[in-house]
């Protein structure tokens, strides 16, 4: 039989949060503007905050209308405050994930008791994908965690626990889930699972038929609608085939396991931001444990949490590939792919707190230990001093490392760097900065307050004036390993060498090597001048 854990005065309850809160909080704002590396979709939602920041937003791209604005104007806030800076962009995830964290805390105590919140919290402090993903812009994931797993405790507390506010509760529950489709699509499935957590209790169902319940769906769809109306225009323009979704099953069924396992144990987040990686099978090992871990609590766990995660774990598993197939490969075959996994971690995190609260406590509170000890350790150990080639972005070929997510010794983001390299140059004066990879695109955000041109040579010729001067931004030979794949960008970067070689312009000579934390190379900056 269960046994419940014993209630510790509040004062403990309060301090074991204050020290998660402490540790989640140092997880995430050491060299924050630095660690990862600013790239790729984080140039776009760093561009339009400055914008909204200095008076003259711009709509965001057509294909990227699945979500709102809600996450530039909020980065905008933060960089009236604080000032225009990727670190005042980032403070926006971290103190999201922290509320989050404390929210969660206080509402999990107050539906399974003080160990199960605080285990609850902690996983959501020292979990690889909640930390990495809370100190990147390039999604609003890391706030989508913190809804999702805040969604089951806010409907139970507003349809299970009966009070003069449960109207209140209610209309928050509905919030909850329609914040969360500003943020991404993928909040369907948490909205899904918070109706068959509803409609599978007879509590809950009963209390369903109340005006409250109206009211509180008629204020979320308020805003619910336009997402899901954008998000529909967008997916017709999805470039995968229904047919071809079924083509090769097993093994994309290999793949699609593997990501999700590894989405519980860590290791899919540090393959995709690191080259801190196991060998093959002590990977699947890892996951296979994890897995393991969620099975025992679903057999094992104490209800309320883990009934309440059962309908959110089945809306993940199914929703997910259901959700991607209109405009992404469905199994997530590439590396990066592990960023949808909030939709999966934020039930894994409740059923392995509803061990906390039985006589399996220890192995709940192992869990937490051994992520915060294992991967992500490994991956903040990397950042500080490890290096390594970029191995690609697809999984069956042993992708990890991504360029995109590679730092230096500095405390600086490499395209500021660049930038204060250019401005360095001539005096002062306004250069070209030729670079030849969209990893590079929050250049544009670094060089906002600067006005050097920018040249991406993927995607235009350079055609330099006379007496103009170039910085060429160019990755170090060794960055891309051995067998690199997709090989466009292996080409695209000895096309901006030859460029920089062409004998229309003279002069040419290396200015400085920027190098990761292990010494290895990582990218070189060349200026020439056209005669």
């Amino acid at each position: 039989m269960n046994e419940p854990a014993p209630a510790p005065p509040r004062w403990r309850f309060a301090a074991g949060l204050a020290a998660v809160t402490a540790v989640a909080l140092a997880l995430r704002v050491h060299r924050l503007a630095s660690v990862p590396n600013a790239a790729h979709d984080e140039g776009n939602w760093l561009l339009a905050a400055w914008e909204r920041a200095h008076g003259h937003p711009v709509p965001l791209p057509p294909d990227a209308r699945f979500v709102t604005d809600l996450f530039a104007w909020m980065m905008a806030l933060a960089m009236r405050l604080f000032g225009d800076s990727i670190a005042s962009a980032r403070s926006v995830p971290v103190a999201a994930s922290l509320v989050g964290l404390v929210a969660v805390a206080l509402l999990a105590r107050r539906i399974a008791g003080s160990l199960p919140a605080l285990v609850l919290a902690a996983l959501l402090a020292v979990h690889p994908w909640a930390v990495l993903w809370s100190r990147n812009v390039v999604t609003p994931y890391a706030l989508s965690l913190s809804l999702a797993a805040l969604a089951p405790l806010l409907a139970h507390r507003a349809w299970n626990l009966p009070s003069r506010r449960s109207p209140w509760w209610r209309v928050a529950c509905g919030q909850c889930l329609a914040l969360g489709f500003q943020f991404s699509p993928l909040a369907l499935i948490p909205a899904l699972g918070v109706a068959a957590q509803l409609l599978s209790d007879p509590v809950s169902r009963a209390r369903l038929r109340e005006r409250s319940t109206l009211v509180a769906a008629l204020l979320a769809a308020a805003h619910v609608a336009p997402v899901v109306v954008g998000a529909a225009r967008v997916a017709q323009h999805g470039s995968t085939r229904p047919s071809s979704h079924l083509d090769h099953l097993g093994s994309r069924l290999q793949i699609f396991d593997r990501t999700l396992a590894g989405v519980l144990s860590g290791e899919a987040t540090l393959r995709d931001f690191t080259t801190a990686t196991l060998p093959l099978p002590l990977e699947l090992l890892a996951g296979a444990v994890a897995v393991g871990l969620i099975v025992l609590a679903l057999a094992r766990g104490r209800d309320p949490l883990r009934r309440l995660a059962i309908p959110h774990l089945a809306a993940a598993l199914v929703g997910l590939p259901l959700l991607l197939a209109p405009m992404r490969q469905w199994h997530m075959p590439s590396v990066d792919a592990e960023r949808y996994g909030f939709v999966l971690l934020a039930p894994a995190a409740l059923l392995v707190a509803s061990l906390a609260a039985t006589r399996l406590r220890w192995i709940a509170l192992a869990a937490v230990l051994a992520l915060a000890l294992g991967p992500t350790r490994r991956g903040a150990l990397w950042f500080l001093y490890g290096g390594g080639p970029d191995r690609g972005v697809f999984l069956d070929r042993d992708g990890a490392g991504g360029r995109r997510w590679k730092v230096t010794a500095l405390d600086v983001a490499v395209v500021d760097q660049i930038i204060a390299e250019a401005s360095a140059l001539d005096g002062g004066a306004p250069v070209t900065v030729v670079t030849a990879d969209y990893v590079l695109h929050p250049i544009y955000f670094a060089n906002a307050a600067h006005g050097h041109r920018i040249v991406e040579l993927n995607l235009a010729p350079l055609s330099p004036r006379p007496g103009d001067r170039m910085l060429f931004v160019r990755w170090s030979d060794g960055v891309f390993a051995r067998g690199f794949w997709p090989r466009a960008d292996v080409l695209a970067n000895e096309a901006l060498t030859e460029r920089m070689r062409a004998p229309d312009l003279t002069g040419l000579r290396l200015v400085r090597a920027l190098r990761q934390p292990d010494g290895e190379a990582l990218i070189e900056l060349w200026t020439a001048r056209a005669p």
